[in-house]
């Protein structure tokens, strides 16, 4: 006989990017974009982040790319046989 339970977890997240971090990723938006331009394929998540830069900053690039990371971590971190991870929602707070 199994057992099945469905948890749902909740928590706040703080995270702090320091100025040198920042430049670094900014520079990296900035030669994606430039790839972009010359035409170059970017994956999804790629232009996905070139496109939210252009339209929102680089800050709102970041949070795309911090939901993805979290998100890939949660599912390597409780994917294996005995737990499912579904339904996971982000909201990035200012």
């Amino acid at each position: 006989m199994a057992i099945t339970k469905r948890i749902r977890v909740s928590f706040d997240l703080k995270m702090i990017v320091n100025s040198k971090e920042e430049d670094t990723m900014c520079r990296q938006l900035a030669e994606l974009t430039k790839a972009y331009a010359e035409g170059e394929k970017l994956d999804g998540l790629q232009l996905a982040l070139v496109k939210t830069a252009i339209e929102s900053g680089p800050e709102s690039a970041l949070e795309i790319a911090l939901k993805k990371t979290i998100k890939e971590e949660l599912v390597d971190d409780f994917g294996y046989d005995q737990f499912g991870v579904s339904n996971l929602r982000f909201e990035v707070k200012q």
